[in-house]
């Protein structure tokens, strides 16, 4: 079994948009540390210092590990990163899962306010009439 454990990295400075900018799994923090740093976009929010660099535990996170990796490496599966919940800059988060869009990737419905994963509430106006096996409206296969 692998021993990752869930590490975010940000940046040390109080006017960023966001707590933190990239996450990984490794064995430690030195190790954490080192990846991070990889990641350009946080190297930069930083101002290429290495001081500025943030890095904090996931306890809650460390299931989500590839279960066959025995290396850190930078979580860049954003998928993973929307579980965790992450989200995009002005995304909007289901009402149900409380999970973000990603930038449209899982819209969430305009009138409903839900993911494709939860679906439409039933008196949702955007809903899709009930398909058949057949495909189309249900009344159409009747």
């Amino acid at each position: 079994m692998s021993d990752l454990k869930c590490y975010f990295g940000g940046t040390r400075d109080t006017g960023a948009d966001f707590d933190f900018n990239a996450a990984c799994f490794a064995h430690d923090v030195r190790e954490a540390r080192r990846l991070l740093w990889k990641d350009g976009d946080l190297r930069e929010l930083c101002d290429h210092e290495y001081l500025q660099l943030r890095v904090i535990r996931s306890p809650k996170n460390d299931h989500r590990r590839d279960p066959n990796a025995l290396q850190g490496y930078l979580i860049t599966d954003v998928s993973v990163l929307r579980n965790m919940g992450w989200a995009c800059e002005y995304d909007n988060a289901c009402s149900t899962c409380g999970l973000y869009e990603w930038d449209g990737r899982w819209p969430v419905c305009p009138e409903c306010h839900q993911c494709p994963e939860c679906g439409h509430e039933a008196d949702c106006p955007e809903a899709e009439p009930h398909q058949g096996r057949g495909g189309g409206d249900a009344s159409e296969n009747s």
